[in-house]
């Protein structure tokens, strides 16, 4: 999966407590936020 700024895929059921830490910085720079899987 590559990180792109601009806009971001996620798939909820892979994430980690690790993995959102990651991510979460990524996440507040980013345009586009696109979660599958998350059952919102």
């Amino acid at each position: 999966m590559s990180l792109d700024i601009q806009s971001l895929d996620i798939q909820c059921e892979e994430l980690s407590d690790a993995r959102w830490a990651e991510l979460l910085p990524l996440l507040q720079q980013c345009q586009v936020v696109r979660l599958d899987d998350c059952g919102l």
